[in-house]
C-alpha cells in the first residue's frame, strides 16, 4: 500500500503470519517447487512457461523473507517491491507497467496500462466471489484498491500490491510488502487472506500473468 495506517475495519477476519514450515501450497512446502516447474537461470526469460517465470519470481520474494516469520524483511512501497522482484527474476528483461488512471473510478488504480510483459487472469469489481478462480497461478501478482472506508491519510482511498504464492478456493497466501499496519510499514511478510476478508474490504482488483 502506497502510505496511511488507517485501521478502519469493522469487519471481523483473520490474516496470520505464517513460518515457512507451517503452511504451504498444497502439499508442497513453500521452499519447495514441483521438479516439473524447475527452470536453468541461464533460459531465456520469453522461453520460459508460465509456470516456471512464476517460480522465478516467488524465488526472488522468498529471498526477502526472513528466518523469524516475525520479523519481517525489507521490502518498500508494495509496487516498487513488486516491480524488484520481476525485474531480478526476469534479469531485467520484463518490467511491470504503471497503475491505470483514469476518470472512470471502476478500475481507476486498481489494473496496470496494457502491456506485452503481462495478461490479465482475472478482474472483478464491487462483487464478493463464491471463490477465489482456478485461473489464478501462484506467482500471479495481484493490485487491489481497498473499499471506501480503508483510506490514507491524505483520505485517498488505498492501494495495494501482492505476489500470490498460494491459491485455494476459499484463500490465498501472498507475500507482499508495506501491508497497512504500522508494524508491517515497508516490510516484507506472508499473509494469509480468506475469502470473506477479501470481500468485505476489497472493491476492485486485477490479477496478473507475468509474460
Amino acid at each position: 500500500m502506497y502510505s496511511g495506517t488507517s485501521s478502519k475495519l469493522t469487519v471481523s477476519f483473520f490474516i496470520f503470519i505464517i513460518p515457512l514450515f507451517f503452511w504451504g501450497c498444497a502439499k508442497e512446502s513453500p521452499t519447495e517447487p514441483d521438479p516439473q516447474t524447475l527452470y536453468s537461470r541461464d533460459e531465456p526469460w520469453r522461453d520460459r512457461t508460465d509456470e516456471q517465470r512464476n517460480e522465478a519470481i516467488l524465488d526472488k520474494a522468498r529471498e526477502y523473507l526472513p528466518p523469524d516469520p516475525k520479523d519481517g524483511g525489507e521490502g518498500g512501497q508494495c509496487k516498487t517491491w513488486i516491480q524488484i522482484i520481476v525485474d531480478r527474476a526476469s534479469g531485467q528483461t520484463t518490467h511491470l507497467p504503471k497503475n491505470y488512471i483514469s476518470a472512470e473510478k471502476t478500475y481507476n488504480k486498481a489494473k496496470w496500462l496494457n502491456s506485452r510483459n503481462i495478461k490479465v487472469v482475472w478482474q472483478e469489481a464491487n462483487h464478493s466471489p463464491a471463490k477465489f478462480p482456478d485461473t489464478i497461478k501462484p506467482g500471479n501478482i495481484i493490485q487491489l484498491r481497498w473499499k471506501g472506508d480503508h483510506n490514507n491519510d491524505d483520505g485517498s482511498t488505498g492501494l495495494h500490491t501482492a505476489l500470490i504464492e498460494c491459491i485455494y478456493p476459499q484463500s490465498m497466501i501472498w507475500i507482499d510488502s508495506n501491508w497497512y499496519t504500522k508494524e508491517h510499514s515497508e516490510k516484507v511478510f506472508r499473509h494469509v487472506i480468506s475469502l470473506d476478508y477479501f470481500s468485505q474490504n476489497f472493491e476492485a482488483w486485477t490479477v496478473y500473468q507475468v509474460k
